[in-house]
């Protein structure tokens, strides 16, 4: 192709030919003059390739069953999540929240021990209380002490029960739980209100805030605390970490159902050697 512009050669003015350039862009193909840049073509249409289905085989229908389905599941979650487990919020209220709790306890007698002088004071006559499930107590629990689960596995089947069921197992938690009705008059049945109870979960909890709380860290053995302290009890402690600090700590533990308590005839080295004490050895507690 040849352009037709007009350039000054010399002093003359002729029609000379300038030999075209080939160049490749976006919208297609142009040819355009090496001197005065113009395009002698009109762009043309965008090239674009051609899209190849995929061949389908069985493992990409299951592949996009299983994200329909995974979408499908997060959906509902959602859904429940956000707009049908809030209608029934009052249903899946605890009588008493850790918020309403802490303020009683931050400014009761409850104290803090470490596992060493929790197992120090069981073995001067203290009751040691597992507040944990009772699975977890047979499993591992800390030498001399008794089964008082302050919550128990769900029981009922009704709506509530099932929202709450639907509730941990959302959050991977199976089976859900729920506070056992009878945690307060099974530890009055057993332990007198003069006695120095300790109790012990899997983790302590605290009382004590850190920059960003404002109501510690609530636990199992703190909500016990607190139920007892309003039944009458005066002499609550509970023990810091937990049955994971006891284990930290070499303190002595034993496994099944029933155990006894510790008297200052064990030894020093605390080997954990069992005896009975009065009122509570043989006592099981909880409703599973």
């Amino acid at each position: 192709q040849t352009c037709s512009n007009t350039f000054r050669s010399t002093d003359t003015e002729q029609s000379i030919t300038v030999k075209m350039i080939a160049t490749k862009t976006l919208g297609g193909q142009q040819n355009r003059c090496v001197l005065c840049k113009r395009s002698t073509s009109k762009p043309g249409r965008p090239r674009v390739a051609p899209v190849k289905a995929l061949p389908v085989d069985g493992n990409t229908e299951t592949v996009q069953t299983a994200s329909i389905a995974a979408i499908a599941l997060a959906g509902a979650s959602f859904v429940g999540t956000f707009f049908v487990l809030p209608q029934f919020r009052d249903i899946l209220k605890e009588p008493v929240s850790w918020q309403d709790m802490y303020p009683v306890l931050a400014k009761s007698t409850l104290k803090a021990l470490s596992p060493s002088d929790a197992y120090a004071k069981a073995r001067r006559g203290a009751v040691l209380v597992d507040v944990r499930l009772r699975d977890k107590y047979v499993q591992s629990h800390a030498a001399g002490s008794i089964c008082a689960p302050l919550y128990r596995p769900i029981q009922g089947w009704d709506l509530a029960s099932n929202l709450r069921r639907a509730g941990f197992a959302f959050f991977g938690i199976i089976p859900g739980t729920e506070l056992s009705p009878d945690f307060t008059s099974e530890v009055l049945a057993s332990v007198p209100k003069g006695k120095e109870v300790v109790l012990i979960c899997e983790t302590g909890g605290s009382l004590d805030n850190k920059p960003g709380t404002l109501t510690g860290f609530q636990s199992r053995s703190l909500k016990a605390a607190y139920y007892l302290l309003r039944a009458g009890y005066t002499k609550v402690y509970y023990t810091q970490g937990g049955l994971g600090q006891w284990l930290r700590d070499d303190l002595p533990v034993a496994e099944g159902e029933d155990d006894e308590g510790l008297t200052d005839g064990d030894d020093d080295e605390g080997s954990g050697k069992e005896s009975v004490l009065a009122g509570v050895a043989g006592r099981w507690f909880g409703s599973r």
